[in-house]
């Protein structure tokens, strides 16, 4: 027999020997015991492995973009355009708190600012709040089409954080509730969330020039390391168009009380259930866009 075939026997046979022995009692214990502390090492470190995966260490961020449903925007009037050519009809309900649903269902896109909250809570490590901005990916002149006005019951107009679209960079400026300037002065926006800690962020993006559809971004940094959040998380944009600068352009506004719609400046009436409004030249060629309020 060759020196190989020895070699491959008395290998074969330590193996056999080898697995005899594990079948026996002191082998099973043996197994019993590798099994044990590979079962006492998973548990100890998959639990730190699955958090970061599912980012239970993690910020966990929650977007409210209906502003009626906001404390803090609850009393601020409502503007939308409807783009030209949208089939108008329908009405938001009682109040207001329907008007920004049911814009949606009529293609119409917030007009002058959109408003939302943002609410944050710390998970693990804290965590750096070093900016909330807005990445405009696609910017053109304000719509066309066909102003409506969810009026408001109070005249402040507050906020906690302010994105002026018309900026080549627009960075969210943290400002006072009680501030109305035309453009967002104030500080940029920096915290620090500690684990279950929540900040609560209320966020006016402002524009007077385009259309623009853009995405909130929360630019974060926890254990040395740097993180941009796109909110909501799909990344899908937010629209905002610019509200004509002039207080006399037509437009509908939504009667509080009455539940009606009201053709402004010519005082035609409409009711709530009308199969069909017709289009008014809110914004059209030529129209400047201003600021919802003055200084």
């Amino acid at each position: 027999m060759s020196a190989e075939k020895k070699t491959a026997s008395k290998s074969t046979g330590e193996d056999k020997s080898l697995v005899g022995r594990i079948k026996t009692l002191p082998g099973a214990i043996a197994v019993t015991v590798v099994t044990a502390l590979v079962g006492a090492l998973i548990a100890y470190f998959v639990p730190g492995i699955l958090n970061d995966v599912t980012g239970k260490d993690q910020l966990k961020v929650s977007l409210e973009s209906n502003p009626a449903t906001i404390d803090t925007f609850h009393d601020v009037s409502q503007h939308l355009i409807a783009p030209r050519g949208h089939a108008i009809s329908g009405s938001p309900g009682a109040g207001c708190t329907g008007f920004h649903s049911w814009g949606e269902t009529i293609g119409a896109v917030p007009a002058g600012e959109t408003n939302l909250r943002l609410v944050v809570q710390g998970g693990g490590a804290q965590t750096l709040i070093e900016g909330i901005r807005a990445r405009v990916i696609e910017r053109d002149r304000p719509l066309d089409g066909t102003g409506f006005v969810c009026p408001s019951q109070a005249g402040l107009r507050p906020r906690s954080v302010c994105i002026n679209l018309d900026d080549p960079s627009p960075i969210g400026q943290v400002v006072k509730y009680t501030s109305v300037a035309k453009r967002c002065a104030g500080k940029p926006v920096s915290f620090t969330v500690s684990e279950n800690e929540t900040e609560v962020f209320d966020i006016s993006a402002i524009t007077s020039e385009c259309y623009c559809k853009w995405i909130l971004e929360l630019v974060t940094t926890q254990s040395g390391s740097q993180k941009t959040i796109s909110v909501p998380s799909d990344g899908q944009p937010f629209e905002t168009t610019a509200w004509p600068e002039s207080p006399s352009r037509p437009h509908y506004l939504w009667d509080l009380f009455a539940s009606r719609w009201q053709d402004y400046p010519n005082g035609r009436t409409y009711s709530a259930d009308s199969a069909q409004l017709p289009p008014l030249p809110t914004f059209a060629p030529g129209v400047r866009g201003g600021p919802l309020f003055q200084p």
